[in-house]
């Protein structure tokens, strides 16, 4: 029979502490900014929308990017030329006849 040389478990590798700002958030991918500008824009945030669909805009993703500068385009089209709001019931029947 064999003799088994007994093993002991070493001392566990030394860590570094990460500092806290080492680690920062990643920044929203050209998707994240993009969906998310479309959900302000469908709820007709336009002023929330139009810097989203600008900062997507910026991203690799040629298509989307295109699509982003439309969308920023409408949110600034839109934004200004905001509705007028009718403040009498003569108003509002002279607004939806018009």
């Amino acid at each position: 029979m064999g003799t088994r040389k007994a093993t002991r478990p070493g001392p566990a590798p030394a860590t570094k502490p990460v500092a806290e700002s080492a680690v920062a958030p990643a920044a929203p991918s050209q998707r994240q900014l993009y969906e998310e500008a479309i959900l302000a824009f469908h709820a007709r945030d336009f002023g929330r929308a139009k810097p989203l669909f600008e900062a997507a805009a910026e991203g690799a993703n040629r298509e989307m990017a295109h699509s982003a500068r439309l969308h920023a385009r409408m949110c600034e089209h839109r934004i200004r030329s905001a509705q007028p709001e009718p403040e009498s019931a003569e108003e509002r029947y002279d607004f939806a006849v018009a």
